[in-house]
């Protein structure tokens, strides 16, 4: 059991009281010699069987934790009832489904996940052989669980039956026979309903029957007892009392509820402080906004299970970046509007968080918020490249699209676009001809020159040359034709060279530039390319 130091005393004290009181309301002891010791063993099998519940409804990292989960505790009087494994089990799996259910739920905008889901399990009966008192003991031991999630609401059956009867080692008569059966029942939903209270209900059950030789019953006992539990919940979120309503089962019947109820009280505080119940929706929750601008936000809060809108208060504060959000760290009941002012630089970024703690549970949900700037840059144009009057001429169009450029703060421009050729590569005064075409990524360098109208982007372009095979068509003398395959590169350089620096109006327009350049002293590259320049808006 997940409790504190105290409490597990406290369930130490009563478990060994139900046991006393099962024991001697069923007359366990005068049912024969050894009856006590197979009822022992008969809650062992019960305790092994039950720690498999987690895994086979799907919770398999609670059914890591191993054979003591459930096990009796130790130091205490030889059991008589398996109730007490099947409420702890009961309880310890209610818990985790809600843990469960709420870390999934806390991440998620469409909670119904097509839901109610449910599995039903019933495990294979095991069969275990025992010495009791020198003579043959053999338990059976069957039990089914159930798992149900819908939305927040959480629900648990387990149910357990346990037979053993002890055979005359001699003779191989039936001395005695005990049958017990129980049953755990949990569910609960952690979202808090319109008045701030989160409701669960448990129920359990326990019955004893032994039987002696002839198979008539000698004695019984029974115990059921349930509880409905309320947990209140503040304005802060906060777990601020618990009501138990407990039914049957005496004072002993009251004691178990409640810690049942201590022990499940923190895991719904966990999960409606999640994010599992409420969401903070915002508009805009992202946006490109102008520098120093005023961006007017709104926050709603939403019940993520209901679907309606709540009145319930948002509260905003500038996590990170530049450079405010109005009003900041108060509570404004939603549908609630904020006024974000941005930073005075482009790049510069503002995240906020928005926040709704209520009784109704937790919502969060974060804001960027980011100043634009910059330019785009397109270009069409031609280059022609001529080698030794024409034995090799290449003939391209230019272009260049979705260059995205910016300045730091001094100066410097960085960016990315990509530029493509396309044409017609010729060898051999014309005898040989291929078509090439080629798109390559590249980064722009230059500065920021001047500021206002006069301010000019001084940038060159310098693509990486690669290379690439075009298959050239050959007319050879006789007439016939081969195909000859070109190995190709520095194309993209040559351009860049030959273009060289050039201005383009930072206030954004249309430049063209004309540029012929002898390269390698024996190739001649002549450009002719127009720019235009598009001024983000700031």
């Amino acid at each position: 059991m997940p409790l504190a130091a105290a409490d597990l005393n406290a369930l130490r004290a009563a478990e060994a009281k139900l046991r006393a009181q099962m024991r001697e309301q069923s007359g366990l002891s005068k049912l024969g010699p050894g009856a006590v010791e197979l009822a022992a063993f008969m809650d062992a099998t019960t305790s092994f069987l039950l720690v498999k519940a987690p895994g086979a409804v799907g919770l398999k990292a609670l059914a890591g934790s191993g054979g003591r989960l459930a096990a009796p505790l130790v130091g205490l009087p030889s059991p008589g009832e398996n109730l007490i494994g099947t409420y702890a089990m009961t309880t310890v799996l209610f818990n985790s489904l809600i843990a469960d259910r709420s870390g999934h739920l806390a991440g998620t905008q469409d909670p119904t996940e097509k839901c109610p889901c449910s599995k039903s399990v019933t495990l294979d009966p095991t069969t275990d052989e025992v010495t009791v008192n020198g003579n043959k003991g053999t338990i059976t031991t069957t039990m089914s669980a159930t798992a149900m999630v819908n939305g927040s609401k959480v629900s648990v059956d387990i149910k357990i039956k346990v037979e053993g009867e002890v055979r005359d080692a001699k003779t191989g008569a039936v001395l005695f026979k005990i049958a017990s059966e129980s049953t755990g029942h949990a569910d609960g939903d952690a979202c808090p309903d319109a008045s701030g209270v989160a409701n669960a209900s448990m129920a359990f059950t326990g019955n004893d029957d032994n039987f002696d030789a002839t198979g008539a019953r000698t004695g019984s006992s029974a115990i059921n007892f349930s509880g409905r539990i309320r947990m209140r919940v503040d304005d802060n979120a906060k777990l601020a009392g618990v009501d138990i309503t407990p039914t049957g089962g005496g004072v002993l019947g009251a004691e178990l509820i409640r810690l049942a109820a201590q022990s499940a009280a923190p895991e719904f505080e966990k999960a409606w402080r999640s994010g599992m119940c409420i969401e903070v929706l915002v508009d805009p929750a992202t946006k490109d906004v102008e520098a120093e601008s005023v961006t007017s936000i709104t926050a709603k809060v939403k019940h993520k299970i209901e679907g309606n809108e709540l009145d319930k208060p948002v509260e905003a504060k500038l996590s990170s970046g530049v450079k405010s959000i109005d009003p900041s760290g108060s509570k404004v009941k939603s549908p609630a509007t904020f006024k974000y002012t941005a930073g005075p630089e482009s790049g510069d970024q503002g995240t906020v968080g928005f926040e709704s703690v209520s009784n109704r549970g937790i919502g969060r949900k974060g804001g960027v918020y980011t100043v634009t700037g910059g330019w785009t840059v397109s270009s069409t144009g031609t280059s022609v490249e001529d080698f030794q009057g024409g034995v090799v001429a290449n003939n391209f169009s230019v272009s260049i699209t979705d260059m995205k450029i910016k300045a730091d703060k001094d100066g410097t421009l960085s960016g990315t676009g990509t530029i493509t050729f396309s044409g017609e590569v010729s060898t051999g005064a014309g005898i040989c001809r291929g078509h090439f075409e080629q798109t390559i990524p590249f980064k722009p360098r230059g500065t920021l020159v001047g500021t206002g109208p006069t301010a000019v982007l001084r940038m060159v372009i310098d693509a990486p040359s690669t290379d690439k095979i075009v298959n050239l068509t050959c007319i050879l003398p006789t007439g016939a034709t081969s195909v000859v395959p070109l190995g190709t590169s520095g194309y993209s350089e040559r351009y860049g060279e030959a273009l060289g620096e050039i201005e383009l109006p930072a206030d954004g327009g249309t430049k063209t530039f004309s540029r012929t350049k002898a390269i390698g002293g024996v190739m001649n590259v002549a450009t002719n390319s127009t720019f235009t320049v598009v001024k983000a808006k700031k």
